[in-house]
């Protein structure tokens, strides 16, 4: 894959035709709504890119879409490609977003958060950020707290949905305990027998009987 392949797979929202909407887990998080940030866990392949991808089609409004890989635990690299994803997100922007030189590197938390500022400034609101893959930064990756500073200044109209493999890290783990973070796990995500029906309907051409569903 080309380096500008790779950037574009990177900040781009995977398409999800004849996927099942899960209305049941829709419910759950709009119940929620007083809250901003929704973290997803949950093994590989139990559905947690594609709700919340399905929801962002629910909902109808823009998204800002970032797969994290294993670069991106350096600082430069993940605000470049933020700064990408904020442009797949809102095409219009011409300027660009300020790049992290050396120089700004004893400054990093001042750095990050006039990123942040500036990011929200310029979202079309309301939108739903998604970090996917979130289970690629390294336990001691200084981007943990860069994260959590953009999420505590989340400005109203802005939803968050965090896709990993782990639990959240320590560095986000008190957003939870603040109660500003809903969490989602394997007893949300797992199928029930009507929404495996649902799947199977779109899969399969014949009907499959109950027991065969279960």
């Amino acid at each position: 894959m080309s380096t500008q392949a790779g950037s574009f797979a990177k900040v781009t929202p995977p398409t999800f035709s004849k996927c099942s909407r899960r209305t049941r887990l829709f419910k759950q998080i709009d119940s929620r709504k007083n809250l901003q940030i929704f973290w997803i866990a949950g093994a590989a392949g139990s559905g947690k890119t594609t709700l919340a991808g399905t929801y962002i089609d629910h909902l109808n409004q823009p998204c800002l879409w970032y797969q994290l890989d294993p670069g991106d635990n350096d600082p430069a690299s993940f605000f470049y490609y933020l700064g990408l994803a904020a442009k797949k997100a809102v095409p219009k922007l011409r300027k660009p977003f300020p790049v992290l030189t050396p120089d700004y590197l004893p400054g990093l938390p001042v750095f990050s958060l006039r990123f942040f500022e500036l990011l929200y400034n310029r979202l079309e609101l309301p939108c739903v950020v998604v970090v996917d893959n979130y289970q690629e930064l390294a336990e001691d990756s200084p981007i943990h707290t860069l994260i959590r500073q953009g999420l505590e200044h989340l400005p109203e109209g802005v939803t968050v949905f965090l896709i990993s493999r782990a639990q959240p890290p320590p560095a986000l783990a008190r957003l939870k305990t603040q109660n500003r973070m809903e969490q989602l796990e394997w007893q949300d995500l797992r199928l029930t027998i009507d929404e495996t029906r649902d799947i199977a309907s779109l899969r399969l051409k014949d009907s499959l009987d109950s027991q065969t569903i279960k």
